[in-house]
């Protein structure tokens, strides 16, 4: 893999596991809880550490459950790949294969079937009276509901808020994973910035960074890479489309993908051609809100106090013509790209003041009539004394080496 020089990342797969398994135990007594079921693919991976088939039709078609009293969760994988996952991680001791034949559907059954029964089994083994168990919130109601039927001596309960506080704070080895997710997101951001030129499109641009995501070692893409040329509807993350990118025009470039489960997300702009002095001046006011507001992060500090230290370093930098005019300046990421801590305005975010191990990025933005978005983020991880940047492409408003393709 060429982003690590031929070096295999130092990850110790099974301690990231242990980890996140402990952490998650403990909030489990914490909050009185007895057995956890997890099934969507990213709670899947936080308490197995194993990678499955994305795709949104098996999106929920492995399942495993977790009590105070097991050091590693009991596996119910769809049918078939069960060998391959006690090869890949022999730690774990118990293994059910969720069955295909008598389901609906082999790979997403739209009515309970055999896994009901299943899945219930598991369940009793632990004893049903006055247990709780907490229900993977992405859990289809088919199954939350043939589980109260076939145990009705158990009390469920949403898994929802045990899961946000257990994947809250990242342990070291998940630190290492994400360091990885952001060098490769680094390559195919430069290579991307260096292949905007007058004429190419916000599609061929995206398949430079498509490209390099797979050959430095990413797992996946977070999402549409998103390649913003000149002044386009604001209407969410769109699809790059196969407009042409002019001279004059600014292109954001907001980016992200997975190594070993976990995400990176950042973005540049870049002017393509000479920016003219209100191009210039905009970016600027924008760099100075991130680059304080990032120096900012430290343990003890509120996010939404974040959010009040970019905007004034950004009215600051413009005489007061500028500032942070909507509520959000960035989120949190790991296994997923959009977890707490959210960053925001005070009273439209959830108060977190910042620990070591929360992982997110900051972005603000302005858009420059008639030439485009000004939108600049990096992803960082608070540490016990400050914080560690961890996406260090240089601002640039122009390249000076554009074609580059490779």
């Amino acid at each position: 893999m060429q982003v690590t020089n031929g070096v295999t990342p130092d990850i110790d797969w099974k301690r990231l596991t242990q980890l996140n398994v402990d952490r998650t135990k403990t909030l489990m007594e914490e909050l009185d809880i007895d057995v956890v079921l997890v099934a969507a693919i990213d709670n899947w991976r936080y308490l197995t550490g194993l990678p499955l088939y994305y795709c949104i039709q098996w999106f929920v078609s492995n399942f495993a459950v977790l009590t105070k009293e097991m050091a590693f969760p009991l596996l119910m994988p769809l049918e078939g790949p069960t060998a391959q996952m006690k090869t890949l991680a022999p730690w774990f001791d118990y293994v059910v294969p969720l069955p295909r034949a008598g389901a609906s559907d082999a790979v997403s059954p739209a009515v309970p079937g055999p896994w009901i029964e299943t899945i219930a089994g598991v369940l009793s083994g632990f004893g049903q009276a006055s247990r709780v168990a907490a229900l993977d919130p992405a859990l289809p109601f088919y199954i939350k509901d043939g589980l109260e039927s076939a145990l009705p001596h158990m009390e469920f309960i949403s898994a929802g808020e045990l899961l946000r506080k257990a994947r809250l704070i990242k342990n070291e080895e998940e630190i290492k994973a994400i360091r990885l997710a952001c060098v490769i997101d680094e390559i195919a951001m430069d290579r991307a910035l260096r292949a905007v030129e007058d004429g190419r499109t916000e599609l061929e641009i995206t398949g430079i960074i498509d490209y390099n995501f797979r050959k430095h070692g990413a797992e996946s893409s977070s999402a549409n890479p998103f390649v913003g040329a000149g002044v386009y509807p604001q209407l969410g993350y769109l699809t790059p489309s196969n407009k042409v990118i002019r001279h004059g025009e600014l292109v954001r470039i907001d980016i992200g993908c997975a190594y070993a489960g976990y995400y990176s997300d950042f973005s540049r702009s870049v002017s393509v051609g000479e920016p003219d002095a209100e191009t210039k001046h905009i970016y600027e006011i924008v760099k100075a809100g991130l680059e304080e507001a990032s120096a900012a992060v430290r343990p003890g500090i509120m996010n939404y106090d974040l959010f009040t230290v970019c905007d004034e370093a950004m009215r600051e930098a413009s005489d007061g013509q500028y500032g942070m005019d909507w509520w959000f300046l960035g989120h949190g990421l790991g296994l997923g790209i959009h977890e707490d801590p959210m960053i925001g305005k005070e009273g439209s975010v959830e108060a977190f003041p910042l620990e070591a191990g929360m992982y997110f990025c900051l972005e603000p933005c302005i858009t420059v009539p008639g030439r485009g978005m000004v939108g600049l983020e990096d992803d960082m991880i608070v540490t016990r004394d400050g914080v560690e940047i961890l996406t260090r492409t240089e601002f640039c408003l122009t390249m000076t080496e554009p074609g580059a393709m490779s």
